[in-house]
């Protein structure tokens, strides 16, 4: 705590006794003040100096020569509010003094909540004056510095639905406070949370105050019935509604939340003790439990039960009204036999052929008369019709020629419509499965009619080529594959196999795969499935042998003559030599093959110039000099890489 402007602190000695041989100097000092703060002095005459300390106090500084009491440093009263300080006065004899500094408070607290926000409950039914406590606020101040009643309700507080009561018991600092129900709570219809901030003060100058939020959650309670949308519902039904079917639905609401809200429906069973109706308790939907019957009761009032599910339930009635309606009863019977077993026909069944007969009977027509009656097939999808010749027996007949890979089931439904008597037409339906089994119609087939594959010649066996695949739409062993390769020695189809499994193709252990031999075998491949009979299709392998440097150039002949006069110009060819490659054409021709003079011979004046015919030719005038000349030359094979 700051203090403004210029402070003088009196301080009385308030009173001096001697307590065991002791004497007592009392003093006053008030807290937060700078240090070396004047607090009193010694009577030097009655005490004279110098003083020892026996006992300090490092709150407290006491001049030994003068006997100037003052602060050390700030003093909190809070922390602590009394100093002592114990010496000798040897001025005139041996005299103990025991000095007590007394802190007086300033209101430098505020007041503070130990708990922090408050969260509490109240049902909604909770009676006015219902007590909720909330906790305590401290105040580390004293006196009128310390926290005052009254708490108040500074914000939240709608419809002034609480009030505070506040009491302190022993603590003085200490200030408990308690929520109290001022009104009528309602969950419902009414606010379901309130935050309140409350606000605490103290009676220090100037005043010091503290706020606290309280959170109040309404909880609901089962104080609300449900209530039915109509009081009465009306619904007419034909006598002859299926079982389980739905005639009418009821609805309730409970403005409760929770369990509370939560409706349970129920049938009154005075009402209906033959118990044709039932309800769904969560939904509300009546439906027959038991075929009703004109003649027998043309009218049922119905008695519902909407029940909530509280802990103690409430629960409210409405009425529902059934009236029954006479009807055409008997639909059209029908009687369905199967032209084909286990109701399957393959897919290359016969167009024109019948599947199954139909007869109708109509129970409700004179003498069970049946001319009336008006059969359709649905389900068909254009490749099924009905034939008949007098309206009495049908068939099924197939129009168009199957495919099971298109439509491998259908779902066909005959329904026969009755024209009465009494009442409108009644409808009889039977279904059934019509299961499309498989034929071998399909060929494997590959995924590309040309694969092309390269391999390195004298590669080892089981070096990778290339994976073919077919796939056949066929079921079963109709559309198992098998992968083989066609034999064609003049291909050197030898050289390879297939998986007959997977379609990987694979070199031989036994192939010697050799580029000059072969450099661009080609292989056809077979893709067969397991049908009967069995079908397959075919592709082609284009295979590229990759040439490696495993053969020397060899001339034709070791030693080449010619006659030539010594004027022949210079350049010009005078002697063709050949050289063979096995498997390769002329290596001159190829590109891949060359002569040179040998290195270290002695040349006389002409050399090959000509690497594109390997000629001989002539690159000095031949006159006047040697009459012969034996000329070295070697051939060389180059391996030239692919661009």
């Amino acid at each position: 705590m700051k203090f403004w402007g210029s402070v003088r602190v009196l301080l009385l000695l308030s009173s001096v006794a001697a307590v065991y041989g002791e004497v007592v100097l009392k003093f006053d000092v008030v807290e937060e003040q700078d240090p070396l703060t004047y607090i009193g002095q010694i009577n030097v005459s009655a005490y004279p100096p110098p003083y020892t300390v026996m006992q300090g106090d490092e709150g407290i500084s006491l001049d030994t020569q003068s006997g100037r009491i003052q602060t050390a440093r700030r003093l909190d009263r809070e922390t602590k509010s009394e100093h002592t300080v114990a010496l000798f006065s040897t001025g005139k004899g041996f005299v103990a003094i025991q000095i007590q500094v007394n802190v007086t408070d300033i209101n430098d607290n505020a007041p503070y909540f130990p708990n922090g926000s408050k969260s509490l409950s109240l049902s909604e039914i909770s009676p006015n004056g219902s007590k909720v406590h909330i906790g305590s606020v401290i105040d580390r101040d004293i006196g009128v510095n310390t926290v005052r009643p009254p708490a108040v309700i500074i914000s939240g507080n709608q419809e002034n639905m609480f009030k505070l009561e506040t009491k302190t018991t022993g603590s003085q600092n200490t200030l408990y406070l308690d929520l109290v129900l001022n009104g009528k709570l309602d969950y419902d219809n009414g606010v379901k949370k309130y935050s309140l901030i409350i606000q605490v003060s103290d009676g220090g100058t100037p005043q010091r105050s503290t706020d606290l939020t309280v959170t109040v959650n309404v909880l609901d309670a089962n104080d609300n019935a449900p209530e039915f949308t109509h009081t009465k519902y009306s619904t007419v039904i034909p006598e002859n509604i299926l079982i389980g079917a739905s005639i009418v639905k009821v609805s309730a609401t409970d403005i409760d939340s929770g369990e509370n809200g939560h409706i349970t429906y129920l049938l009154d069973r005075q009402r209906d003790p033959e118990e044709h109706f039932v309800i769904e308790p969560n939904t509300g939907i009546i439906r027959i439990n038991k075929q009703v019957d004109y003649e027998h009761q043309k009218h049922y009032e119905l008695s519902v039960i909407a029940r909530d599910n509280g802990s103690q339930t409430l629960e409210s009635n409405a009425v529902v009204e059934v009236n029954i309606t006479n009807v055409n009863e008997q639909p059209a019977n029908i009687n369905l036999v199967y032209l084909i077993q286990d109701n399957k026909t393959y897919e290359n069944a016969t167009v024109g052929g019948f599947i199954a007969r139909i007869s109708v009977s109509d129970p409700d027509s004179p003498n069970n008369y049946f001319a009336n009656v008006n059969v359709t097939l649905q389900g068909d999808m254009g490749y099924f019709g009905l034939v008949t010749d007098d309206k009495v027996v049908y068939r099924i007949k197939i129009l168009k020629p199957l495919d099971r890979e298109t439509y491998s089931n259908y779902n066909l439904t005959i329904t026969a419509e009755d024209s009465g008597p009494g009442g409108p037409p009644l409808y009889a339906t039977k279904s059934f499965t019509l299961i499309v089994d498989d034929v071998n119609d399909n060929a494997p087939k590959f995924n590309k009619t040309v694969y092309t594959a390269s391999v390195p010649e004298k590669a080892p066996a089981g070096t990778s080529v290339v994976n073919v695949m077919a796939t056949d739409p066929d079921l079963g062993e109709n559309a198992r594959v098998t992968y083989s390769i066609i034999s064609n020695p003049s291909s050197d189809s030898d050289w390879f196999e297939i998986s007959d499994t997977t379609g990987f193709i694979t070199t031989k252990s036994t192939a010697n795969i050799d580029c000059e031999h072969n450099s661009n075998p080609w292989i056809t491949v077979i893709a067969t499935d397991h049908g009967s009979p069995p079908l397959s299709s075919t592709a082609t392998v284009s295979i590229t042998i990759d040439d490696v440097n495993d053969l020397e150039p060899v001339f034709e002949r070791s030693y080449y003559e010619a006659k030539v006069p010594e004027n022949v110009a210079v350049g010009s060819c005078i002697l063709a030599l050949s050289l063979s490659h096995t498997g390769v054409a002329s290596g001159f021709a190829s590109g891949r093959m060359q002569h040179r003079l040998t290195r270290g011979a002695f040349l006389p004046p002409c050399l090959p110039a000509d690497t594109r015919n390997g000629g001989v030719v002539t690159s000095l005038s031949l006159f006047g000099h040697v009459h012969d000349c034996l000329v070295p030359v070697e051939a060389l094979k180059l391996h030239l890489l692919p661009h």
